[in-house]
């Protein structure tokens, strides 16, 4: 099935030389024989990047599969777009470089997409993003806990398996497959968003156009997230950033629970306050902390319980999960709240 597929699968890279050669050793296995493309876009790259995906490129056994582009454009959404329209194929495929492809990936996009042909309505399909517990360092089982729960991953199915096809109100860019004709309708992906959520805007003015977005069993890969809890810090308040500038510029984007971790940061700025002006040795702030970990871990409790991990979890895991949720409100909010002040006073 998968050697009449008409995929073309997309990679946007950046500074990505500690991933470029994992990710592709797992896209090369899986799309050796199968006339799938690799479209590879070095977004303004200035470590050995280029050097490393030039060396893919012109691999023995490689026959044209893995081709490169440069884009000088502004901004992820701008190399995104710039990806897609390079393909012509039906089908156009995006994975992130610090991600690698499970054994049986294009497989189980070459069924999603034979059962999906004649369904016009379905604009893009994606499978699990699964978080290498056994591989990647001891935060990760941490980090597996917390997205697999609704605190800490918004309740995304995507963050773990899924029996049946879903329609989901987003798919990330880390691992899905569009149909071209709906990119076309829609117009791409939107430049404004240089940094952040180019992906969320895509998947919402996809719905608003009358079209689904799928969840799919399998197509799994392996996500090697930010690798200490400072990194994955600054990029939950890069993301919190990215959501309030779409909700700022989709009035009917809003939703209840995304204002939640804005409004958990804003206690925590009141608490801070409190203590500095009445000299109180953080005691609003150490017994808000308490709290807010205290239900952090009441959220996260039945991902914990949930079945089909890597290795059993452990005290400790379950404890670090409650904080990576606590890190995870704090800087999420704060970079919310920041963009909206942005918004709304300086612009």
């Amino acid at each position: 099935m998968a050697a009449t597929l008409d995929l073309t699968i997309c990679i946007c890279v950046r500074n990505g030389e500690r991933h470029v050669d994992r990710c592709f050793s797992s896209l090369v296995r899986e799309t050796e024989g199968s006339g799938v493309v690799i479209h590879v876009v070095d977004h303004l790259s200035t470590d050995r990047t280029p050097e490393l995906l030039k060396t893919w490129e012109n691999g023995p056994g490689r026959d044209g599969r893995i081709k490169l582009f440069k884009c000088a454009a502004v901004g992820i959404a701008a190399a995104r777009d710039f990806a897609w329209r390079t393909a012509t194929t039906e089908w156009i495929g995006f994975v992130d470089i610090d991600a690698d492809v499970r054994e049986g990936w294009l497989k189980d996009i070459a069924a999603s997409a034979e059962a999906l042909r004649d369904d016009a309505k379905c604009a893009a399909f994606g499978g699990r993003n699964h978080v290498p517990e056994s591989s990647g360092p001891a935060i990760y089982r941490a980090y597996s806990i917390a997205l697999g729960s609704y605190v800490g991953g918004h309740g995304s199915v995507l963050n773990r398996p899924v029996t049946s096809r879903v329609a989901v109100d987003h798919i990330p860019t880390l691992n899905v497959v569009y149909r071209r004709k709906a990119l076309e309708d829609v117009g791409g992906f939107d430049p404004v968003f240089e940094r952040v959520a180019e992906d969320i805007d895509l998947s919402f003015r996809l719905r608003r156009a009358g079209y689904t977005l799928l969840a799919v069993p399998g197509m799994a890969l392996e996500h090697h997230m930010r690798y200490n809890p400072v990194a994955w810090a600054r990029n939950m308040y890069l993301y919190g950033r990215g959501r309030m500038m779409w909700m700022l510029r989709h009035h009917g984007a809003f939703k209840a629970k995304f204002v939640v971790a804005p409004v958990i940061a804003f206690i925590y700025a009141i608490a801070l306050i409190h203590d500095l002006f009445t000299g109180a040795p953080a005691r609003a702030l150490v017994t808000l902390l308490f709290l807010h970990f205290v239900a952090a871990l009441a959220g996260i409790f039945p991902s914990a319980l949930r079945g089909g991990r890597e290795r059993p979890v452990r005290l400790l895991d379950f404890i670090a999960a409650g904080l990576v949720v606590v890190v995870t409100h704090i800087s999420y909010g704060a970079g919310a709240l920041r963009q909206w002040a942005w918004n709304r006073f300086l612009i």
